[in-house]
């Protein structure tokens, strides 16, 4: 509920008319006089088997993030791929989008995106620096995902049916800390209240990930829905999303073996929201 929630935030702050006339997918949404249709859905805790233990270490993160991740990811989406929206009416012939979110683990949304580029596009970056050329990309494409008995393909994009889907919106900010934040600068609740937002971000579309701490409880801080929005762009769709729709947020391409990237001048890629009572 709580991704849902946040995804209609999102939407009435990209000025979308939102159309209750239809109960699936999630949000039949217009501007401009197109009209998209998105469906939400997460990334749960495993019913069935134990999940991996949150990494400690980058390398255990990075292990992680080569198989096990894409799988999680893979499953609600093929899930959601199986449901056909786009043989509905009132959907088909309309850009149509699935907005995802990681909450399988605690902290998991914080260090996961990286598995679903690698997912969607069946493809992972890579980068070395040398004196003479500097940081250069470097592209691996991915055939298949295993993880002890589970074995999936790769690039969700290239998969049967999956022509029908525009694109994959991710976000890791669909959290109570969010939301907090947000209520606070829209004067809801308690103002008595000392806030920080303190992570890692983007600037300027560089890759570098800078730290940041920021006080929340400033009257000249500002603070959107849309920021930490990745929209992933389906290069096989039939019906391709205009990303000038959605500005201010990351948009990411992939082409003829390139991944190209527009990113807003602020990408938070993770945080976390400290807050305590004002001392008198």
């Amino acid at each position: 509920s709580i991704c849902e929630i946040y995804l209609f935030e999102l939407i009435h702050e990209m000025e979308f008319m939102i159309t209750t006339d239809f109960n699936e997918p999630d949000y039949v949404i217009e501007k401009a006089g197109v009209r998209l249709c998105i469906e939400a859905v997460t990334v749960n805790p495993s019913q069935h088997v134990v999940d991996e233990e949150e990494p400690s270490t980058t390398d255990e993160m990075e292990r992680l993030l080569l198989d096990y991740m894409p799988i999680k990811y893979g499953s609600p989406l093929y899930s959601k791929l199986q449901k056909k929206y786009w043989e509905k009416e009132h959907v088909a012939g309309h850009p149509l989008l699935i907005a995802i979110h990681d909450f399988h683990q605690k902290d998991s949304m914080m260090w996961s995106r990286k598995a679903l580029e690698a997912y969607l596009f069946g493809a992972r970056r890579t980068y070395t620096f040398t004196p003479e050329s500097g940081l250069c990309e470097n592209i691996d494409i991915i055939e298949e995902h295993r993880w002890n008995e589970k074995v999936i393909p790769s690039n969700f994009f290239s998969q049967p049916n999956s022509e029908n889907i525009s694109g994959v919106i991710h976000s890791n900010q669909a959290t109570i800390g969010k939301f907090l934040r947000m209520g606070y600068l829209a004067e809801f609740g308690r103002q008595d209240l000392d806030i920080k937002f303190v992570g890692q971000a983007i600037y300027d579309n560089n890759q570098a990930h800078i730290d940041f701490e920021k006080n929340v409880s400033s009257e000249e801080y500002e603070e959107f829905w849309k920021d930490s929005i990745t929209i992933y762009h389906n290069p096989n769709a039939l019906c391709p999303l205009d990303y000038n729709l959605f500005p201010n947020v990351a948009h990411v391409f992939f082409s003829e073996g390139k991944f190209s990237s527009i990113k807003p001048q602020f990408y938070p890629v993770r945080g976390r929201t400290y807050y305590r009572v004002n001392e008198i």
